[in-house]
């Protein structure tokens, strides 16, 4: 008898460690979800290593003389179905200048991607160049990259910081990624990076808080949407310090719209309205897949 109830006991002790593991590794879902990467945003100052679906190390300063011709990226880490992206790209003007822009990379990688670039026109020397993106195709982006690769010219001595304001990541449901307070910004890390011209770079270098303000009101949800002209100043350096910076309050970029749709303009009447095109784009995008 003692030996039969030990075997009960021993089996039921084995069957109940089989059930457990069974249930454990039957979540896969709730243990990737609790270690996911966060998502990051930034600026390379080195872009060796990285293509368009892959990142290399990210640097966060180069040193360059005057006259110099150079590239750095705007890079992403860990997103999913990234459908669109928007930002102004900061500097100093006195220093740098922005030649030239390539955004056909990270996200037309898949196939069947349909580019519509809407960003301001380069050469660009005024120190805010704003970047609005998106693919119009069937498909969308995940994982990591480069979003834009920019050539730059060293035009005075001294040193600029290239900070990303007012970072808007769509999805292809038309809806912001990375939103904690609903005002269709990123909410999370967006890291600078520095350039100093006819000087090495500093083993400290300088923190940065990038800040804005914008105003944008959401279309209803039936309706093509509209964009208000956004509000939004730059405040340049003066030649040899580190970065211009914008108007607003605690580094963060203020907005009173929606999730749905996150294209708001950044700069100008002009530039309102082709984002309004944009948006449009991406309302017709989702609207055709939720059709039958």
């Amino acid at each position: 008898m003692a030996r039969t109830i030990g075997k009960l006991l021993l089996l039921s002790s084995a069957l109940a460690l089989a059930v457990l593991a069974v249930w454990t590794f039957g979540q896969p879902q709730r243990v990737g979800q609790a270690f996911q990467e966060p998502i990051l945003v930034g600026i390379d100052a080195d872009p060796a290593g990285n293509t368009a679906t892959s990142l290399g190390t990210t640097d966060a300063c180069v040193s360059v003389n005057s006259g110099d011709t150079f590239d750095m990226d705007i890079v992403i880490s860990n997103i999913t179905d990234l459908a669109g992206w928007q930002l102004t790209l900061t500097y100093d003007p006195a220093v740098l200048i922005m030649n030239d822009a390539n955004v056909d990379l990270f996200i037309t990688a898949t196939e069947g991607s349909r580019l519509a670039d809407l960003s301001a026109t380069v050469p660009d020397s005024s120190g805010a160049h704003t970047f609005i993106v998106a693919d119009l195709g069937s498909v969308s982006e995940n994982g990591s990259g480069t979003l834009a690769r920019m050539t730059l010219q060293a035009v005075g001595t001294g040193s600029s910081a290239l900070v990303a304001e007012q970072v808007i990541l769509g999805d292809s449901a038309a809806t912001a990624i990375g939103d904690v307070d609903g005002d269709s910004f990123f909410d999370g890390t967006v890291t600078p990076a520095f350039v100093y011209v006819d000087a090495p770079c500093p083993e400290e270098l300088p923190t940065m808080t990038p800040s804005a303000t914008l105003e944008v009101t959401p279309p209803p949800e039936a309706a093509t949407p509209e964009v208000t002209t956004p509000v939004a100043t730059v405040a340049p350096s003066p030649a040899g310090t580190t970065a211009p910076t914008a108007t607003g309050p605690e580094g963060q970029a203020e907005g009173s719209g929606g999730d749905s749709i996150p294209w708001p303009a950044v700069a100008g009447g002009a530039v309102a309205a082709t984002v309004a095109a944009l948006v449009a784009g991406l309302w017709v995008r989702r609207t055709m897949r939720r059709s039958p």
